[in-house]
């Protein structure tokens, strides 16, 4: 895993005591185990998507020619389902008309539900779906587009060819690239590609834990709710 990182130490604080320090500690103990290659520290606070321009750029450098690499997302404090790289690799092969960007259909956010732990697991969340204490919604058209797009989701919630990746950057100068609100534009930028393969993820099956067997991965959980919300037309 290549990762960009940055971080800033608070006023006043040096030397092991700052966050950079134990950034870079944690950092350490996974390049040891060869799961990890940081890429040197960012200062200051990046958005998301400045990240992804520097992750974008190190795998241009890096993919052969006859390479056709894809392209998911995640963020740093959010969980995954244990088979989420395997259900997008699957969609990956069975799409039927070579479309650039596959999205799921599966979208879980907190609604009302309690608060994650900081010390949460990917099977808390199964737990806390199984309960309904979580929400659950089916990714679909809109028969209205509105002005993001005409598919329910996020950006995370799909997977998209590196040729689709690498244009929006293309596209869009540094200002769109360091706003809070990039991913916005770059789910846009995705939806509107010829072909979009929205895809069910499969249930679990005989070799599952009992309490997770007919259940349906969940993919991707953030502990942020994001309704109500709203983003300036300016912002877009």
């Amino acid at each position: 895993i290549l990762l960009s990182w940055s971080a800033e130490d608070p006023a006043g604080a040096t030397g092991e005591d700052g966050i950079a320090s134990h950034a870079r500690g944690v950092l350490q103990e996974f390049e040891g185990r060869g799961v990890v290659h940081a890429m040197p520290r960012l200062r200051g606070r990046r958005s998301q998507f400045q990240h992804y321009s520097r992750l974008r750029e190190a795998l241009k450098r890096h993919a052969q020619p006859s390479e056709n690499p894809w392209v998911f997302f995640s963020d740093d404090d959010d969980l995954w389902h244990p088979r989420r790289s395997e259900e997008y690799l699957a969609a990956i092969e069975e799409r039927p008309n070579a479309e650039e960007v596959v999205h799921s259909r599966i979208h879980i956010s907190p609604g009302l539900g309690p608060r994650l732990s900081l010390t949460a697991t990917p099977a808390d969340v199964t737990r806390m779906e199984s309960e309904g204490q979580l929400r659950v919604a089916i990714c679909a058209e809109k028969s209205d587009s509105g002005l993001f797009g005409t598919a329910t989701g996020e950006y995370f919630d799909a997977a998209t060819d590196f040729r689709v990746f690498d244009a929006f950057f293309e596209r869009h100068n540094d200002l769109v690239i360091a706003n809070q609100f990039a991913d916005i534009r770059f789910r846009t930028h995705m939806l509107r590609r010829p072909g979009v393969y929205r895809f069910l993820p499969r249930s679990a099956g005989g070799n599952a834990p009992n309490s997770e067997r007919g259940q349906l991965p969940w993919m991707y959980f953030y502990d942020r709710p994001t309704e109500p919300y709203s983003t300036p037309a300016s912002e877009e």
